[in-house]
């Protein structure tokens, strides 16, 4: 074998990042831009599954993409605060920079020299390379252990105890610019700033930006007509499940869990279903029976629909219909794994024959909205709103509760429900229904790390006079 000589420079390839990071760097690069519209965690769930990687791997891949989506105007700021020859356009370099600086600033656990030298290696050419190395040390040097915020401007608290205090002003005036700041430092459009702000006051705004920022955990709602919690808790720790607690309702257990879920040996088994506990409240409203007629409008992706279903014992008749055809099969791939035989999924039948099927005792519309209150698992979704939003959603969800209203048998209940926290969505299209008295109208707000934000309000027709 030939022996290099002394001083010789290897002509082997530079090592590429990990995968990790190339495949943060791919999936943010296409998403950014007119891809914003694009669901992320679909995305995630497949490039993951597909990965023969471990699952620290595929851990750390999930928290980099959505932890940029949910933070990039904070991170944005500095870059443009260091690049002294204007921000970066958009594309690999903008994106392996928000990378970097993600991992420098949240994930305390991975060596600043890690974060730097794999973002480097996110791209190509050597000015490129030179920028992005220069930025991100230049973060890395702005972080210490302890410490606490003095000028707003140009610190922030980090996890882990630490304080990033950068060498100049990157963040905008919370005296001056109070509003903006908020944005900018939570990463949120502006305009949504300013209405949940003038809505709730700027304590409770605070509150729901950060809690729009961190994740809640997962929540298991069991199943039953096939399991006990009992079993399940067992189960999940045979399956190496950690941090197994009781939720906020019963038959539900909450996990700490980073995982892809539909890989638990209890959710293929139909022992459990993934649903959040915000999200269960319209089915609790709704009270089903045993032997009750259920019909479930927007019924997709079937958590509600099969929440019912074992509530009425499986006896009864549930009728789960939604506009896209397409998202039906997830309702109906739920309802096999869960062993249910009361639930009917209308495939092929337009809302019309749906709603001639009736009368229903109980109708369930769970409309589509701008999903504010989820926006912890939706981080995406912040990025997708618009203001004009708030004019054209209310329109549609008043055409679907006034339809859905005209399916209720007499003395039936009618619950409307969205996981939306604005008005415009919710109090102001229940209040328009003619002929019903509202009985119930309560959102539940986010709660950091614990839950997910949802409206729901119980309707009964108003007796003739």
């Amino acid at each position: 074998m030939e022996r290099k000589e002394r001083g010789e420079v290897s002509k082997s390839k530079p090592q590429s990042a990990s995968w990790a990071r190339r495949e943060a760097h791919r999936v943010l690069c296409a998403w950014s831009g007119n891809e914003r519209r694009t669901q992320l965690r679909p995305l995630l769930q497949r490039t993951a599954d597909r990965a023969a990687v471990h699952q620290r791997e595929k851990g750390l891949f999930w928290q980099i993409v959505l932890g940029v989506v949910r933070s990039f105007r904070l991170l944005d700021a500095l870059v443009k605060a260091s690049a002294k020859k204007g921000m970066p356009g958009p594309g690999a370099v903008r994106q392996a920079l928000r990378i970097g600086l993600y991992q420098l600033l949240y994930l305390d656990r991975v060596p600043a020299r890690a974060a730097v030298d794999q973002s480097v290696r996110l791209v190509e050419g050597r000015k490129a390379k030179a920028l992005v190395n220069a930025i991100l040390r230049r973060a890395a040097d702005s972080i210490a252990e302890g410490g606490e915020v003095e000028d707003p401007l140009s610190q922030v608290a980090l996890p882990g105890g630490r304080l990033l205090s950068f060498p100049e002003p990157f963040l905008p005036d919370p005296e001056k610019r109070k509003l903006a700041y908020l944005a900018v430092f939570y990463s949120y459009p502006d305009f949504l700033v300013r209405k949940w702000t003038a809505r709730w006051g700027e304590e409770r705004a605070r509150e729901l930006l950060e809690a729009g920022n961190t994740t809640p955990p997962l929540n298991l709602r069991v199943n039953p007509l096939r399991a006990t919690p009992e079993e399940v808790a067992e189960a999940l720790r045979r399956e190496g499940v950690e941090g197994i607690r009781e939720g906020a309702r019963p038959g539900t257990f909450q996990v700490d869990y980073t995982g892809n879920p539909a890989r638990l040996e209890v959710l293929k088994k139909g022992w459990v279903t993934v649903q959040d506990q915000a999200a269960m409240r319209a089915v609790e409203v709704l009270d089903p029976k045993p032997g009750q007629r259920v019909l479930d409008l927007c019924a997709a992706p079937g958590g509600k629909t099969t929440q019912a279903a074992e509530l009425m014992g499986d006896r009864g008749e549930i009728v789960a219909w939604d506009i896209e055809p397409r998202r039906l099969e997830r309702v109906a791939r739920a309802v096999e794994r869960l062993g249910l035989t009361s639930v009917k999924v209308a495939r092929g039948a337009s809302l019309e024959e749906i709603l001639a099927r009736g009368p229903y005792d109980r109708v369930l519309a769970d409309v589509p909205c701008t999903s504010t209150g989820v926006l912890a698992r939706r981080p995406e979704g912040r990025w997708k709103l618009k203001a004009k939003d708030y004019k054209k959603l209310p329109a549609i969800q008043r055409e679907i509760l006034a339809r859905a209203a005209g399916a209720v048998a007499p003395g039936g209940v009618l619950v409307y429900s969205t996981c939306s926290l604005e008005e415009e969505e919710n109090e102001g299209v229940v209040e328009t229904l003619e002929g019903w008295e509202i009985m119930l109208m309560e959102t539940t707000l986010p709660q950091a790390g614990i839950r997910d934000g949802s409206f729901v309000a119980r309707l009964e027709r108003k007796e003739s006079s």
